[in-house]
C-alpha cells in the first residue's frame, strides 16, 4: 500500500491583499512528463495517479482545476486527491474576508461507489501562531458553479495555508468511495456577501416532478416556490437545454433518453435540482 500526505514543499505566496493571484493559480501550469501540473499548488499528482487536470470548463478566466479521483489509487490514503497552498499577506486580513471560490461538484458515474466528495480547508495564522480553521465540505452535488464563501472570523490574519482535498474519500477498509468530479474556479481571499447560499438545498424533497420516468413533459407539484426558469443537465454536467417554465410544465426536447438532472430556477436566483429520466 502506498501512502501518500503532503507534508512538505508547501508554495507559500507572498503578496498584498488586493493583488492576488489570478484566478487562484489555476492559470498557471506546467508540462511534466505526461501530465500538466499546477504551478502555484503542492498536489499528489505524479505520472502514476492523475488526479488534476487543467480544465476549460470556466466560471472566470481561461482555466479551471478539475479534481478527480485517480483510476488507479488502492490504498485509503491514496483516495484523496491533495492541493496545498499558503499565501501570506502584507496587509493582516480582518473579519469582514472569506475565503471566496467557485466550485461543481458532481458524482462521477463510471465508478460504482460515486458521490460527492469535496472539501476545502484553511488554517489561519498570525505570526507564527496558528489563531484558526476555516473548513467547506460539499455534502450533495452541486451541478453548475456556484458561489461559496467562507469567512474569516478572526482578525489579524497576515497568513493562510489552504488544503483542497477531492477525488475520492479515504476507505476504512482499504479501499476508496464517494467518487466524484469537481472543478473549482476563481479562488481568492475577497468582501464577505453571502449571508446565506442559495443552492443550499440540492435535492430538495417538497417539491416532485411527473411522471418520472417521462416522455418529456414535467408536470412541477407540491412546492412552495414559483419556478421561471428550468435547465436541463448531463450526469457529467454538460447543459443540454434551457428554457421557461409555463403554469408549472415543462416540455424537453424528446432527443434525450436516459438519467438527467432538472435544475429549477425562482425569479431570485434560488435553485434546486432533482433527477429526471427520459424516456
Amino acid at each position: 500500500m502506498k501512502f501518500f500526505i503532503i507534508t512538505s514543499l508547501l508554495f507559500w505566496l507572498h503578496f498584498d491583499l488586493f493583488a492576488q493571484i489570478p484566478n487562484g493559480g489555476f492559470e498557471f501550469w506546467d508540462q511534466m512528463q505526461n501530465f500538466e501540473k499546477t504551478l502555484l499548488w503542492n498536489t499528489n499528482q505524479d505520472s502514476n495517479y492523475v488526479r488534476f487536470i487543467k480544465d476549460t470548463d470556466v466560471y472566470e478566466g481561461n482555466y479551471s482545476l478539475k479534481i478527480v479521483g485517480s483510476s488507479n489509487a488502492t490504498g485509503w490514503n491514496n483516495c484523496n486527491s491533495q492541493a496545498q497552498m499558503g499565501m501570506n499577506f502584507d496587509i493582516p486580513l480582518q473579519m469582514d474576508k472569506s475565503l471566496t471560490f467557485y466550485v461543481k461538484c458532481i458524482p462521477d458515474s463510471t465508478k460504482a461507489l460515486s458521490g460527492s466528495y469535496l472539501i476545502i480547508e484553511g488554517s489561519l495564522y498570525s505570526g507564527s501562531e496558528l489563531k484558526g480553521k476555516i473548513k467547506w465540505q460539499a455534502d450533495a452535488p452541486i451541478y453548475t458553479y456556484t458561489k461559496i464563501q467562507i469567512p474569516i472570523q478572526e482578525p489579524n490574519i497576515d497568513s493562510i495555508n489552504i488544503v483542497i482535498l477531492g477525488g475520492a474519500a479515504n476507505g476504512a477498509d482499504d479501499g476508496c468511495y464517494d467518487y466524484s468530479i469537481s472543478w473549482i474556479d476563481g479562488l481568492s481571499i475577497a468582501p464577505t456577501t453571502l449571508v446565506t447560499t442559495k443552492e443550499s438545498i440540492p435535492f430538495e424533497k417538497s417539491i416532485s416532478i411527473f411522471p418520472n420516468p417521462s416522455s418529456g413533459r414535467v408536470e412541477l407539484a407540491n412546492s412552495k416556490t414559483f419556478f421561471s426558469t428550468y435547465m436541463l443537465y448531463s450526469l457529467e454536467g454538460k447543459l443540454l437545454e434551457n428554457g421557461k417554465v409555463h403554469q408549472n410544465t415543462i416540455q424537453l426536447n424528446p432527443i434525450y433518453h436516459g438519467t438527467f438532472i432538472l435544475e429549477l430556477m425562482d425569479d431570485e436566483g434560488s435553485k434546486i435540482h432533482k433527477k429526471l429520466i427520459l424516456e
